[in-house]
């Protein structure tokens, strides 16, 4: 089979597209293994691939990708993102409502974040989850988690 191009004059632009993200996150839709809410630090399941809660207690689950953008009950889609989330109630994640700006935001136990750098014996891993950009605003960039 041979296929002929031939070159000619380009066509009219296409209709825009869809608004996305930022440009300047990171953003994923996985699978609830669990029930989630907006803005908990999430990792992925090494056995099944699905979304899961983060937590600092196991080490194998300490590896962040990023919070859950919206809540999600299990085995419905959760957008992760890495980047900027924006939430007007940050209780359940972090146990008050506003973030405070410029601190530095560790990953804990059981899951959610905190200001309190992990420690053992509590913590098998200590993992930066991200910087409060605004008291509504986590630029969540994690890092890779350090064995305690």
């Amino acid at each position: 089979m041979v296929n002929v191009v031939e070159i000619g004059m380009q066509g009219p632009r296409g209709a825009p597209g869809a608004t996305g993200h930022d440009g300047l996150s990171f953003y994923g839709a996985y699978v609830a293994n669990q029930n989630l809410l907006a803005g908990q630090p999430i990792c992925i399941s090494r056995a099944n691939g699905k979304a899961i809660l983060a937590d600092a207690s196991v080490y194998t689950s300490s590896f962040v990708v990023g919070c859950a953008e919206t809540n999600a009950n299990v085995g419905f889609p959760v957008g992760v993102i890495a980047g900027r989330l924006e939430l007007p109630n940050w209780t359940s994640v972090a146990g008050q409502q506003f973030l405070t700006p410029g601190v530095p935001y560790f990953l804990k136990a059981g899951g959610g974040i905190t200001v309190t750098a992990p420690q053992r014996p509590a913590c098998a891993a200590s993992v930066m989850v991200g910087v409060a950009a605004s008291p509504t605003t986590l630029a969540i960039a994690p890092y890779r988690p350090f064995l305690l």
